[in-house]
């Protein structure tokens, strides 16, 4: 048998990889720091491009649903690559992707400051999300119970989601700054669940999810989802990170992020996105001037 492989220490190596893309980033943009922000943006994409599968495709841009409404601009858009992963793309580059075709969502920002409300702009980008047209589809089987409505798709699918197609949303900041969580707990408490990130990530300290203590009592259970984790049990918590052994604190934070989107991603589904539903109001003629090859005008009902 071979070495095993070394897992914390390749994810510290590649949280050390994104920390030194800031550092690059602020020395070659000391003064811009939008332009230094883009690099990194950049490097978690490129990241999250390498370590997810084929099937995903991961770009950054808006979200578009079938009535033309538009999301805010995102840092990182993970969609379906098997199937209409994006709509369409401008010259330079900016994409946008059927909301229909999205599992995931995100905001990167290089360092984390109180002054720029980061967590409360996250909140208004999820809740103009909110508004736009993704009907859930719903998972028959949920809980591995059989019912008149349950599937031979959701029995086979064996996803633990109770909506096969949730948006799984993220705030990652590769330095935590002056991030303090009593600074954001008012935020939390006031703000609709529909409108908080699935986890907020500070690489070099923490995460802040929505969690509940085991009734076992060792440790807690975290839910993925905001909106189902309503019950008095939840409530947001922020976890300091800890280097495992070979690994670094900040390996750790990146460890739960992949973690949580990699379950996300093998625990949903999404219906067959048609590029007929986002096009079919832009198409128009007159049935005046229609040309049949066989059949006269004068067939035409009036």
């Amino acid at each position: 048998m071979g070495k095993p492989l070394d897992l914390a220490g390749v994810l510290a190596r590649d949280a050390a990889l994104l920390r030194l893309a800031r550092e690059s980033a602020s020395l070659i943009h000391p003064s811009d720091i939008k332009a230094a922000g883009n690099e990194v943006e950049k490097a978690v994409r490129d990241y999250f491009r390498r370590i997810l599968p084929q099937p995903y495709y991961v770009t950054s841009g808006y979200l578009i649903d079938s009535e033309h409404r538009l999301s805010p601009q995102l840092d990182i858009i993970v969609s379906d690559g098997s199937n209409l992963p994006s709509l369409y793309a401008t010259q330079d580059g900016t994409e946008y992707v059927p909301i229909t075709s999205v599992y995931a969502i995100g905001e990167i920002k290089s360092t984390y400051y109180k002054s720029k409300g980061y967590l409360q702009k996250a909140s208004q980008v999820l809740a103009a999300i909110a508004e736009m047209q993704r009907p859930l589809i719903k998972n028959t089987a949920f809980g591995g119970e059989l019912r008149d409505e349950t599937t031979i798709r959701d029995t086979m699918l064996g996803s633990t989601n109770r909506f096969l197609n949730q948006l799984f949303s993220f705030l990652f900041c590769v330095d935590a700054g002056d991030f303090q969580f009593k600074d954001v707990v008012d935020h939390l408490n006031d703000t609709r669940l529909s409108s908080c990130p699935s986890v907020t990530v500070l690489m070099n300290q923490g995460v802040l999810l929505r969690a509940k203590r085991r009734r076992d009592g060792r440790g807690i259970a975290w839910c993925r989802y905001p909106t189902e984790a309503a019950s008095p049990d939840y409530d947001w918590v922020f976890a300091e990170s800890m280097a495992p052994e070979g690994g670094s604190r900040e390996g750790s934070g990146l460890a739960m992020l992949c973690g949580m989107l990699i379950e996300h991603l093998r625990n949903s589904h999404l219906e067959a996105a048609s590029a007929y539903a986002y096009t079919q109001r832009l198409i128009g003629f007159r049935r005046s001037t229609l040309r049949w090859a066989n059949r006269s005008p004068s067939s035409e009902p009036k």
